[in-house]
């Protein structure tokens, strides 16, 4: 059984990636309301809601969330990946392909699945995110594939 912080921060993401959608479907322009939730077990979960104007997304769907070690949220969309450090929404990377899957990894990588590819996302010594496809590095063995919409670590 995973432990309550553990499943505080995954509940939160998901609780959060269901916001984000119905927010950015509604067009709404103003930070809705924060609440505060415990659990049976003890374990308390914050929740806020944000505009799409804040995360600067331009789909009304994200396929895809996660979070890693140090606390940052990214969330997966046809534009690319965001992350969330607990303050503020910026766009991480734009991608070509609509991000289907995300898994964090350990050293700072950042596992993605696309309709079409898969690969992982790393930062450069001058702090730019490098998207590196997998995929097409052994395309010439890898059966057709389309979305990713599950990666594992």
């Amino acid at each position: 059984m995973r432990s309550p912080s553990v499943f505080t921060g995954l509940l939160t993401a998901i609780l959060a990636l269901s916001i984000l959608c119905l927010n950015t479907a509604s067009g709404q322009t103003s930070v809705l309301d924060s609440w505060d939730v415990t659990f049976q077990a003890g374990a308390t979960a914050h929740f806020a809601a944000f505009p799409s104007s804040d995360y600067e997304a331009v789909e009304p769907q994200n396929w895809a969330i996660t979070q890693d070690d140090r606390g940052v949220i990214y969330v997966g969309s046809k534009r690319g990946i965001s992350a969330y450090d607990g303050e503020t929404w910026d766009l991480v990377i734009s991608l070509k392909s609509t991000v289907r899957s995300l898994a964090t990894g350990s050293q700072g990588f950042l596992f993605v699945g696309l309709k079409g590819d898969f690969g992982y996302l790393h930062t450069t010594p001058d702090g730019s995110a490098v998207f590196t496809s997998i995929a097409r590095q052994y395309a010439d063995i890898l059966p057709s594939f389309s979305d990713v919409w599950s990666t594992h670590i």
